[in-house]
């Protein structure tokens, strides 16, 4: 399903986003938003590559040859950026899509978002801050060690 990015900004509460779920007809500006929240995902399934050494299925990171588990958020959080690469990710957008609808923490997206970076430092992968608007994962093969 996909809904229009600028319906997600930071200031949205979940009942706009089940509206702007519900209002397709814009065409511009698409995120995608997976609703089978990984049961029926194929992405589960197989090894996504972040970078060039950084790998991620459902249950595990590999960073070169470090194999480490992940919970089932890490591995939402991670999906969406990955799905929605060089587009911004609003706090409302990854808050609906790595915790569903009836989350009413908003506090998750910034405790995530500070675990992935400390897990994610010295990979070249990096999650910077748009102020007023989300969270950007860019690649940055200089820093990759």
């Amino acid at each position: 399903m996909y809904i229009n990015a600028k319906d997600l900004g930071t200031d949205l509460g979940l009942n706009r986003i089940t509206a702007a779920k519900e209002n397709l007809s814009s065409t511009q500006n698409k995120v995608h938003i997976c609703d089978s929240f990984c049961f029926s995902c194929p992405l589960k399934i197989t090894k996504m590559m972040l970078s060039p050494v950084v790998f991620i299925t459902r249950s595990s990171i590999t960073i070169g040859d470090k194999k480490i588990t992940l919970n089932e958020q890490k591995f939402r959080m991670l999906c969406a950026f990955k799905q929605n690469q060089n587009k911004t990710l609003s706090r409302a957008f990854l808050l609906h899509y790595v915790w569903g609808v009836d989350c009413q923490i908003a506090n998750n997206v910034n405790v995530m978002v500070s675990s992935l970076r400390t897990l994610l430092s010295r990979t070249g992968l990096e999650i910077i801050t748009i102020r007023n608007k989300g969270y950007l994962m860019t690649y940055n093969e200089d820093l990759d060690e």
